[in-house]
Parts: structure tokens; C-alpha cells; sequence
């Protein structure tokens, strides 16, 4: 032990008998000492010591748990057995008596008899003549046989014990088992977290806390365990209001519930509306976008029709010029539009803004016609055709390719085709100032715009090329 102490451990009923036993045996021991070899003497002859010891489990134990009375008996065999005196004493007398050779014959069998005595003795060291005397005279006889049955019932009990060993091992391991089920019976889980549907920002139910539900004792402190026990005592003594608490807060749980289910059925109302609401606004976004999509195409439809209806009455005009003037080059033209051509052929009215361009909308300028709005415009044909081959529609066909649609436009916007064909149609009058120059003026506004018409068709023409050639 640290410090120089020695480990004290506590005596057991059977271990406290036994040393009281020993302990009178050795006060017996003392008292026989002191009284003299005279009371032993009459003790032999009164027959109350036997020569063997009595085969008491007591004794047995003594000796086995305590060394001193050992010791103590063997300095008493030594020093106060009359029986080995007197075998001493015995085989002196006969060796003076006799003849030399019995004496010998007679010496060396007391010597064998005092030695096989002294083996007799060292091989059985718990015999002792002073038992009798101890157990009749020292100790009552309900003692006794109260320690006897003692050490009989722990060595059945020990021998049980051994036996149902393998029987034992399993109940305790269901011990072991039980035991750490309830260790782990207790889980602390935080009151946040013990409801899902529980707020965490709401106090728990006071009914719920005064009962004691879901607390682990052993996580309280000492004084949480005092107020957790009082409380229980309480509620045990007021059993009537406890009840009417619980009743209370069932009530108010079941209210709380059907709001939740009420909630729970406003909640899948507004979705249902909400989803029939948003189905019918689709519906609607899309017939909307339909009607979108549709009056584009028919306005581009009526763009195109306009933009062709332009250039039947620029043909018709050009061909009636050239019928008053002889210089027809074979292209005839007769019905309603011939008449007016030909009454109109000495009046040309066509300016920049009348004549036919490929935009959506009339140009102001020659600068309104850019990239993007031919492009816009060519892109706009209502019959657009999937196939690139400007050979593979028909003479007449509405379906066309973009490239088709891009190489008509291109030979219609001919600078020197358009020059010496429409260009006489444009108007001559003089500007508003008085000035002569209104024809030239005019004229050139209509150049630039069919020499930006040609260079924007050319770009596109090239990159339907490209793209064509890349698939």
C-alpha cells in the first residue's frame, strides 16, 4: 500500500467464529501450561483425550487459516506428549534389564516406533490430543454445532456453485445484458428535439414536466433530483388535481390537433386553387402566345403580299414605258395594269419611299437599310423551306430556301438591272425651293439604297454558303 499502510478487509461471519476459536484454543493451551503436567496426567487417565483428532470441519479450517495454533501445536507434541515419554522412558528400562542383543533388538524397535510416531505426526499436523479437552470444556456445545453447520452449509453452497457453473455463466451474462439495457434505458435527448412538430421557441407542457416525462434522473444534480422527487410526492398526494391537469392538457393537445388538421386543410385548399390557378393562367399564357405567333405570321403574310404587290405594279409600270417608248425587251403585259401602265407611261410617280424594299417596314433612308432588317425581312417568309437547292421547288411554288429567296433578291436588286429598268420611273419633280436638281437628288437616294440592298444580300448569300458547307 502507499505510505507503508496495509490493506484491511473486512472479516466475514465464518472468518470472525473461526478466530474466536483459535483464539480460546490458544487460552486453553496457556492454562494447561500454567496448571502443570499433573492435570495432564489425570486428564489421561480419566480417558478424555483421544489419540487421534476429531474430524471437525471447524478445526480443519482453524488450522488451515491460522499458522501460529500450528505452531503452537507441535511445540506442545514436543515438549508435553506423554505418550512419547513414556515410549522413551519404556525402552531405557528394557535395555538395562536384558541381554545386550535383545536390548538392541529392543532399542531399535522403540526408535522405529517413536519414528514412525514423529512421521506420524509431521505428515499429520492438524491431530491434536488438547481438541477433546478444548471442545468439552472451553466452548458450549450450541457453538459448536451452530459452526459446524456454517462451514457444512458454505462448503454445499461452494460445491452448488461449482456446479451450476455453466448454468451460472449464462444467467449472468442475461444480468450483464439487463443490466446495460437499463443504463441505456435513459437517452437524453433535448426538449427542442424530442417533438418534430414542437416549436422551439414555445415552452414545453407544464403538465408534461410536473409528470416527469422524458427526464433521465440520472442527469439531474442533486437538488433537480430533490425538486423531481417532491414533485412526484405531490402529485401522489393531489392525485384528483393532477388529473384534472392532465385532463386540462389532453383538451388543450386535442384542440391544438384539430387546428392542425383545419390548417392542414386550408393549407391543401389554397394549394389546390393555387394549382388550378396556375394551370388556367398557362393555358392562357399559351393560347395568348398562340394568337401572338398567328397574327405575326399573318402580319408578315400581308408584308410579303405587300412587298410582291409593289413589284407587279413596278414591272407593270416599267413595261408600259417601254411599250410607249419602243424599247420593250419582250416582256408583255396586258389586262387592267397594261392600261394604266400606258396612260401613266409619260408620268413617272415612283420616289424612294414607294418603291419596293426588302425591310418589314417602308425605309425612311437608305440608311434604314441594314443588315438586320433584310435579314428580318428574308427570315419573315411565311412558306420557308427546309431544303437549301434552289432548283428543287417548282416554277410557281410558294415553299423556298432561304438561299433561294436571297439569289431572287439579289437578281431583282441588280444595280444595273434595276438602273436601266426602273430607275426611269422615278420621279422628276423639281425640289421645293425652285431648284432643278430634285430629279438628280432623288435618283441618287435611290442608287444608294439598291447598292446597300446588293452588298447586305451578298454578306447573307455568303454565309448560307458557309453554313451550308459546315453540316
Amino acid at each position: 500500500m502507499p505510505g507503508g499502510g496495509s490493506l484491511n478487509l473486512k472479516w466475514t461471519s465464518v472468518d470472525e467464529e473461526a478466530h474466536q476459536w483459535r483464539k480460546a484454543k490458544r487460552a486453553a493451551r496457556k492454562a494447561h501450561h500454567a496448571a502443570g503436567p499433573a492435570k495432564f496426567s489425570s486428564s489421561l487417565a480419566s480417558g478424555r483425550f483421544r489419540s487421534g483428532r476429531s474430524a471437525s470441519p471447524s478445526s480443519s479450517y482453524a488450522y488451515d487459516h491460522d499458522p501460529d495454533a500450528y505452531r503452537d501445536d507441535e511445540m506442545i507434541d514436543e515438549s508435553s506428549n506423554p505418550r512419547a515419554e513414556s515410549s522413551r522412558s519404556g525402552a531405557a528400562t528394557s535395555s538395562s534389564s536384558r541381554t545386550h542383543s535383545k536390548s538392541k533388538s529392543k532399542s531399535s524397535k522403540t526408535a522405529s516406533t517413536s519414528t514412525s510416531s514423529s512421521r506420524s505426526r509431521s505428515h499429520r499436523p492438524h491431530e491434536h490430543p488438547l481438541e477433546d479437552e478444548f471442545n468439552a470444556h472451553h466452548l458450549p456445545p450450541e457453538s459448536l454445532s451452530q459452526l459446524y453447520a456454517e462451514l457444512e452449509e458454505a462448503r454445499f453452497r461452494a460445491k452448488l456453485a461449482d456446479a451450476l457453473g455453466d448454468d451460472m455463466s449464462d444467467e449472468r451474462a442475461q444480468r450483464l445484458d439487463m443490466l446495460e439495457a437499463s443504463f441505456n434505458a435513459h437517452v437524453h435527448i433535448p426538449s427542442r428535439w424530442a417533438n418534430p412538430n414542437s416549436d422551439s421557441t414555445s415552452s414545453s407542457d407544464p403538465a408534461a414536466q410536473e409528470a416527469g416525462e422524458g427526464i433521465d434522473p440520472s442527469l439531474m444534480t442533486e437538488e433537480q433530483y430533490a425538486e423531481w422527487i417532491r414533485q412526484g410526492m405531490w402529485r401522489r398526494t393531489h392525485r384528483t388535481e393532477v388529473e384534472s391537469a392532465e385532463r386540462r392538457a389532453r383538451e388543450r393537445e386535442a384542440r391544438r390537433e384539430r387546428d392542425r388538421e383545419a390548417r392542414k386543410a386550408v393549407e391543401a385548399e389554397e394549394r389546390e386553387r393555387r394549382r388550378r390557378w396556375d394551370k388556367e393562367e398557362r393555358a392562357r399564357e399559351e393560347r395568348r402566345q398562340r394568337e401572338k405567333e398567328e397574327h405575326e405570321r399573318v402580319r408578315r403574310g400581308e408584308v410579303w403580299i405587300t412587298y410582291g404587290e409593289r413589284w407587279e405594279a413596278l414591272r407593270a409600270a416599267a413595261a408600259a414605258v417601254s411599250a410607249a417608248t419602243g424599247e420593250l425587251d419582250g416582256t408583255t403585259v396586258s389586262g387592267q395594269a397594261g392600261a394604266e401602265a400606258s396612260t401613266t407611261a409619260n408620268s413617272p410617280k415612283y420616289t424612294f419611299n414607294t418603291l419596293p424594299w426588302p425591310t418589314e417596314f417602308p425605309p425612311a433612308s437608305p440608311a434604314s437599310l441594314t443588315k438586320s432588317a433584310i435579314s428580318s425581312f428574308l427570315r419573315s417568309y411565311p412558306y420557308i423551306s427546309s431544303s437549301s437547292s434552289t432548283s428543287s421547288s417548282a416554277s410557281g411554288d410558294k415553299y423556298k430556301s432561304q438561299k433561294q429567296l436571297i439569289r431572287e433578291a439579289l437578281l431583282a436588286y441588280h444595280p444595273d438591272r434595276f438602273v436601266g429598268r426602273y430607275m426611269s420611273l422615278v420621279a422628276s419633280n423639281t425640289p421645293a425651293d425652285g431648284g432643278g436638281d430634285g430629279d438628280a437628288a432623288e435618283k441618287e437616294k435611290v442608287m444608294e439604297g439598291v447598292l446597300r440592298v446588293t452588298g447586305v444580300l451578298n454578306t447573307l448569300l455568303e454565309e448560307e454558303s458557309n453554313a451550308a458547307s459546315a453540316l
